[in-house]
């Protein structure tokens, strides 16, 4: 890597971006600055995103954009974007209209090369071009979803459970910890939500080496016995101090009863030292804190002995608490350390056994989890030429553009990294936008100070950073109260950690730069924060209740439903806020337009649906036909919903004969057919088609129970329990244009804007809700407890007085920040309407109040401990800001229309914000993209006779292959090995390529033999031997897109590309005669690659049953 010169402009800007400041407008023009300066630069060019939502938003925008462009009046005066590129490119007008039509023209016809994508996305394209490297089967099935694998491996953990002793005692002792906490035994479930923390990247940094460690059977006894002796040896030492108390006690004739309220005063520090307390929480309270330093506090001031007890306790017993105190705090770290080394050895045991089951199923499925990417790459990057590594992709990237960057991991970037610092040192600009406020991920391992320390992390090349500190979303009250908000809360928040003896800068420093400027200088906007108190009904109750009345308060005063957002901390309070408006709707008001509808995704689950609830009881009976409750379930729903009758209890527990017929009679048969198939069945015998409004719900179910049998094999019991673990929770997104208020989660709104917020339950932890349920990995880092990498402990206060003190204090600020990142989020998803709802504070009877616990007490002490903020208190409990704004009328259709929502911080390329910072004031203006609209559809079956054979890759096959065009045909035999030899690399992979035709379902057993024997035949041909050695660099089955005479995208596929220094040779395998097509597909695919600019490109057919090779 060449070095930088730190004397030229940094090449690397990173923008701290708050909400509503246009970050997703200045990334599009960075991107579009970049190919307008080199229009084939996109080729080079990897912009990444954190979701798929964001990624088709980020494609339309620069799509968008460029089509403006290339519309251009170069005879205006530029504004908007043209004149921000004008200003900040140094071209001409009309140099950008025309590099902006070229560019556009050369993304639409290579658009596999036009790289906007999620991170996951891209890391998974690397995997699969390393496959080989990482030890990776070829045809290996990406499995997103920990908690689907985590489950299937707890569940095969305890069926093997009595085969193994040792596995067996971990899983007691894990038992009898969560039956001495108190906790519900339901232990599949609760192994499930502890195994979880082997997802942690602070555990797989280290999980290889604890399977090394703990391969050894006797190292965990003797490890604890070692630590056993030492806490005894410790716990000794410490009630021994308690000795010289009672001693001097006892020579003076007194006893614990003559001191100052007895055993609960001052002398109950030396009884539970006594009996092997030693908790600073249990020892240290405010009497004993007196006496250490006020001998008065040991003596009741009606005590006959008065005057000798008080020179007791300023001679001896003084002196004694004092001695035993320092005592304790040299001794306390290592009895707490070693009660809860001892207390989760089982654990590490039992949580690397669970990792090792879950890594052995995967090779046993040929399975990959998207989660275990980061690891894995991190770990080949790691001593590895980094630009090596990356160009086995066969991309080579020049500029990154990152995206929500303060969610990005630690190993995500350990990966990146490299090759940002490879781009950098080339002379190549880089873009990076975050915004530390509105780091909300953490539970995903990202890690909002990777951006905050970025500039240090680079140090070696030099860096930009800029705050965009411009709000264009928000109307200026809500700006305003925000800035004031949140300045004077996080600096209280900070103080109250210091008083912890937390480092509160974290805080500090990702707010320093909170403060927002308006563009608009009206007093539009409105914002109001009301505290609950539940005097008289539940807090519960109440919340509801006022959320009610300001929705419809709101509705009443001009705003539309539609525009208007509930957002929750947590899914679990939107049904319950949907069923509070359902049953207490008013028709009177409903009459004059107010709607008490909700409308939410998570409304919209499969569980919920009717006709699938139908399916699924009918599958159930199948697999447990004697279960008279399922049958009889089955006839209820069935006479019920689809057939509108009503049944006795007499006929419902009698008889069955109202079920279709087809149904009753046909058990057996149905039990045998595929699942897919026997889906459709049952939606036919059951008449399905008759149930309204379940359209939507089947065809998600039919996809997803599709994306299953790609993974799975036709198993019902085992589908049944996915349903239940996974699919049933699985939502159908709820469609455009219904009229309702809108609830989602706050994580769900990120990146949203809303015309009115309404944010009821403002009063989440300010630690967590999960406190005794969190799992840390935390690092030994001295003897002996050492011996093991990293040791699991559960989060709490008592982490504090261990080696582990600062993994405690650590986590409880990163927990403290999470909470006010939470807020953050939601107070700036407004556009106009802001209103809270939270808990009152509870003062005591003194006047006075506990620390702050919740965002709800951290949020009164904020309003009423700010003089400007308090002056807004217009009643008890109330603060209003601005004037309530209503909703504009709805607006006809715009060429570019406008999102009320969209999936990052801006709305869309022709928002007002967006035209205010620039973007579409334009005098031409267009879009690429038309806009959508709704197209009514009906779920329809049609029974029809196939020829099956279960596959996890069926559609492949029954599709075809290449150019050759689709057939509806069941497998054969060429399709078969065209696809085996295209799944060889080199002539040492043919075994493993075949195993993967057995894992797939494509290849039984009996004929693995025969079909190593035909592959090893065919690679011993000269020519083929040296295609399949490993001196070319290889493309095997990459698309080239080019176009036709139409000017339609047409895709062209050869099976085999082989790059070598001096030239370029493409193969077609053929398994048939030999035809004339042949030798002219060959000829196109060189006369593309030699248009693409390799040299020298010969093409061959390989007639692999003939044993010929044929030149083209």
């Amino acid at each position: 890597m060449p070095p930088f010169n730190t004397a030229v402009t940094p090449l690397l800007t990173v923008y701290k971006a708050s909400a509503g400041s246009g970050k997703t407008w200045r990334l599009t023009v960075e991107y579009v600055k970049l190919i307008l300066q080199r229009p084939d630069s996109y080729r080079n060019t990897l912009a990444v995103t954190f979701t798929n939502k964001a990624t088709t938003e980020m494609k339309e925008r620069i799509l968008n954009a460029l089509w403006t462009l290339s519309n251009l009046d170069t005879a205006a005066q530029p504004d908007g974007m043209t004149a921000t590129l004008v200003k900040e490119t140094g071209l001409t007008p009309a140099t950008i209209k025309a590099n902006a039509t070229l560019s556009l023209q050369l993304i639409i016809h290579d658009y596999a090369r036009f790289r906007v994508e999620t991170i996951d996305s891209y890391l998974q394209s690397i995997l699969r071009n390393l496959a080989r490297e990482l030890g990776i089967g070829t045809g290996l099935n990406i499995e997103l979803s920990n908690d689907t694998v985590l489950s299937e491996a707890v569940d095969n953990l305890l069926d093997r459970s009595h085969e193994d002793p040792e596995l067996l005692n971990w899983i007691t002792d894990y038992i009898e910890e969560q039956y001495r906490e108190g906790s519900v035994l339901r232990i599949d479930e609760q192994l499930k939500d502890f195994g979880g923390t082997i997802f942690q990247e602070r555990f797989k940094e280290k999980a290889s080496a604890l399977q090394e460690q703990l391969a050894n059977k006797g190292f965990l006894q003797r490890y604890k016995k070692e630590l056993l002796a030492l806490q005894t040896k410790k716990e000794a030492a410490l009630k021994q101090a308690a000795v010289p108390f009672f001693e001097a006690l006892s020579a003076h004739g007194l006893s614990v009863d003559d001191l100052s309220n007895k055993a609960n005063g001052p002398a109950g520090y030396f009884l539970k030292l006594q009996k092997g307390v030693w908790e600073k929480d249990q020892l240290l309270g405010a009497r004993v804190k007196s006496a250490m330093e006020n001998p008065d506090a040991w003596v009741s001031k009606s005590h006959p002995r008065r005057n000798e007890l008080t020179n007791l306790a300023n001679e001896q017993l003084t002196p004694l608490l004092n001695e035993a105190e320092r005592l304790r705090q040299t001794l306390v770290t290592d009895i707490a350390t070693c009660r809860l080394c001892i207390r989760h050895l089982s654990n590490v045991g039992l949580l690397t056994d669970i990792d090792k089951t879950v890594n052995r199923l995967n090779r046993e499925t040929n399975r990959f989890l998207l989660s275990n990417t980061n690891a894995l790459l991190s770990s080949l990057i790691t001593g590895q030429d980094a630009s090596f590594v990356f160009e086995r992709t066969g991309t080579e990237l020049h500029h990154f553009l990152f995206d929500e960057f303060q969610d990005t991991s630690r190993l995500q970037w350990a990966t990146f990294k490299p090759i940002l610092l490879e781009g950098l040192s080339n002379g190549n600009r880089s873009l990076v936008v975050g915004d530390e406020k509105q780091a909300i991920y953490r539970w995903r391992n990202g890690d909002w100070r990777i951006l905050s320390t970025l500039d240090h992390q680079l140090n070696t090349a030099p860096v930009q950073v800029r705050t965009l500190n411009q709000n264009w979303r928000s109307d200026p009250v809500v700006i305003r109260f925000n800035n004031t908000l949140f300045e004077a809360l996080t600096a209280q928040g900070a103080a109250n950690l210091d008083d912890e003896a937390i480092n509160g800068n974290d805080l500090r420093q990702a707010y320093a730069t909170v403060a927002q400027e308006s563009v608009r200088g009206d007093d539009a906007g409105y914002v109001s924060v009301r505290f609950l108190t539940n005097e008289e009904v539940s807090y519960q109750e109440a919340s509801l209740d006022q959320l009610l009345n300001e929705a419809i308060t709101l509705q009443q005063q001009g705003v539309r439903a539609d525009q208007i957002a509930i957002l929750v901390r947590n899914n679990r309070f939107i049904p319950q806020v949907a069923a509070y408006f359902d049953t207490h709707r008013d028709p009177a008001l409903e009459a004059t337009g107010v709607t008490y509808t909700v409308i939410s995704d998570e409304a919209f689950l499969l569980s919920s649906s009717v006709a699938l609830q139908l399916l699924i009881t009918a599958l159930r009976v199948l697999t447990e036909p004697e279960n008279p409750l399922l049958l009889a379930q089955l006839t209820l729903d069935y006479h019920y919903e689809v057939c509108l009758g009503e049944l006795s209890l007499h006929d419902l527990i009698g008889t069955h004969e109202q079920l279709p017929a087809g149904f009753l009679d046909q058990q057996d048969q149905l039990r045998q057919t595929p699942l897919h198939e026997l889906v459709e069945t049952l939606y036919r015998l059951f008449s399905l088609n008759r149930l309204d409004g379940q359209d939507s719900y089947l065809y998600t179910f039919m996809d997803k129970l599709t994306e299953y049998l790609s993974h799975h094999p036709s198993d019902l019991p085992s589908f049944l329990n996915y349903w239940d673990e996974v699919l049933s929770r699985v939502s159908v997104p709820s469609g455009a244009g219904v009229n309702g208020l809108r609830i989602l989660s706050i994580h769900k709104s990120k990146g949203l804007e809303f015309h009115t917020v309404l944010l009821p339950f403002c009063d989440w932890s300010l630690d967590s809700e999960k406190v005794g349920r969190i799992q840390l990995w935390c690092q030994p880092d001295r003897a002996p407890y050492n011996q093991l990498d990293l040791m699991p402990a559960t989060y709490n206060s008592s982490l504090n007085e261990s080696i582990f003190a600062d993994d405690y204090t650590l986590e409880r600020s990163q927990l403290y920040l999470d909470s006010v990142n939470l807020l953050y989020v939601a107070l700036t998803r407004a556009v106009s309407n802001l209103i809270v709802m939270g808990k009152a504070r509870t003062i005591d009877k003194k006047g006075q109040s506990k620390p702050p616990s919740s965002i709800a007490d951290l949020l009164y002490d904020t309003l009423h401990g700010n003089t400007e903020l308090a002056t807004h208190e217009t009643k008890p409990g109330l603060f209003t800001f601005g004037r309530l704004q209503a909703s504009t009328p709805k607006q006809p259709d715009k060429t570019t229309p406008k999102a009320t929502a969209t999936a990052d911080d801006t709305t869309t390329v022709a928002s007002d914000a967006a035209t205010a910072t620039g973007e579409a004031t334009s005098k031409t203006r267009g879009t690429l993209l038309p806009k959508g609209r709704d197209i009514p559809v009906t779920f329809v079956s049609h029974g029809q006779k196939v020829h099956f054979r279960q596959s996890t890759r069926s559609k492949a096959f029954s599709q075809g292959w290449g150019d050759e065009g689709y057939h509806n045909q069941f497998i054969d035999r060429g399709k078969l090995y065209h696809y085996l030899f295209s799944a060889i690399r080199t002539a040492n992979d043919v075994e493993a390529a075949v195993n993967d035709l057995v894992h797939e379902g494509l290849l039984s057993l009996n004929e693995v033999e025969e079909t190593l024997a035909y592959a090893r035949k065919a690679l011993q041909q000269p020519q083929a031997a040296d295609w399949f050695s490993d001196r070319y660099k290889l493309f095997n089955e990459c698309s080239i897109l080019t176009h036709d005479d139409q000017g339609h995208t047409v895709l062209k596929r050869p099976d085999r590309v082989m790059l070598a220094p001096d030239q370029l040779t493409v193969v077609d395998f053929k398994f048939g005669q030999a035809a004339a097509s042949h030798r002219r597909q060959v000829a196109e695919y060189m006369h593309l690659l030699t248009q693409m600019g390799y040299p020298n490109v010969h093409g061959y057919l390989w007639y692999v049953d003939e044993e010929k090779v044929v030149a083209v």
